[in-house]
């Protein structure tokens, strides 16, 4: 295994960060010039990018790429914070790509031609749900049901009530789903470090850069220690997860606890580095701490995620 990114995975980290410059920010939907999930930018995606298509199988009109390409993407719109509903749509992939049967193979080609999806994992709260043109169970099956919009502390990824019951993924999709959340947190999480190690090397204090003072290069290097961590975590997991490896479950796991956990920890710390600025509306920084707090829940604390890798580890599950 060479653990890193290709020659043409890098490129393609390149061409999605230089696509995201042209399409509206979450600092765009918060000032109400742009509305989260806006459908012309899905379309702009789907048509000039085709992310959408990724990870659906070439006999369905998609590339039949991995879970580690759709990483790369992920990554780059979490650094962006772009309100799009890609990570939705790729859940309700995962779980249709999982199972077969002509109603599963025509939401896929739908997918590839650009259809925005959301799968249910929880129906009280459902990222991307409201936008979805297609709602996915966890078990891969199609549902049309009533969605109702829920207030979400992050209002770069609204969300949606969806009245049907619960149903579990299989553990395969489950692990998939966490591994490409953790991909978007890492993005976000180097993002929120870039952010105050830039402000910590012009911001002036007793006549010096704050970042010369030991305390801000402490939290600095505390977090890069975390974020890099992290994207070794979660480059493994879906490496395992697409070469079916026998630790997969654990490695999607460990990715989901250590990138969340990465992410929150990032997200305050560039707060209190920015000090009284960092509060303001004005200041992207909440708007990552947002991100950060609901990303840390959804799909399960990582503190039950470490749990279910301990009970792994000695048998229990």
């Amino acid at each position: 295994m060479h653990f890193g990114l290709s020659e043409e995975q890098r490129q393609l980290q390149d061409a999605v960060r230089g696509f995201l410059g042209t399409v509206p920010t979450a600092r765009d939907v918060l000032e109400g010039r742009a509305t989260a999930d806006d459908p012309s930018t899905w379309q702009r995606i789907a048509s000039e990018q085709a992310w959408q298509a990724i990870l659906v199988p070439e006999e369905r009109g998609g590339f039949g790429f991995g879970l580690l390409d759709l990483g790369v993407v992920l990554e780059e719109l979490g650094r962006a914070l772009t309100p799009v509903p890609m990570l939705p749509t790729a859940f309700a992939t995962v779980a249709l790509r999982a199972g077969s049967g002509p109603a599963r193979d025509a939401a896929l080609q739908a997918i590839a031609e650009g259809a925005a999806a959301a799968c249910v994992l929880d129906p009280s709260c459902v990222p991307g749900a409201c936008a979805a043109q297609l709602l996915v169970l966890g078990d891969g099956s199609l549902v049309e049901a009533p969605v109702e919009a829920v207030p979400t502390l992050d209002s770069t990824r609204p969300a949606g009530r969806v009245a049907v019951a619960a149903v579990a993924p299989p553990p395969a999709v489950a692990a998939a789903c966490e591994a490409l959340l953790a991909a978007e947190c890492v993005g976000a999480a180097e993002a929120v470090l870039d952010m105050a190690v830039d402000y910590a090397k012009t911001r002036q204090q007793f006549g010096r850069a704050i970042g010369s003072f030991q305390a801000i290069q402490h939290k600095c290097a505390d977090v890069l220690v975390m974020v890099e961590s992290a994207r070794s975590a979660v480059l493994y997991a879906l490496w395992a997860l697409d070469a079916e490896a026998p630790d997969a479950r654990a490695a999607a796991h460990t990715a989901k606890a250590m990138a969340c956990d990465a992410f929150l920890h990032a997200a305050g710390d560039n707060i209190q580095i920015h000090g009284g600025i960092g509060f303001t509306w004005e200041h992207d920084a909440h708007l990552y701490f947002k991100r950060a707090r609901s990303s840390h829940t959804l799909l399960g604390s990582p503190a039950s995620h470490r749990a279910a890798v301990a009970d792994l580890v000695l048998g229990v599950a």
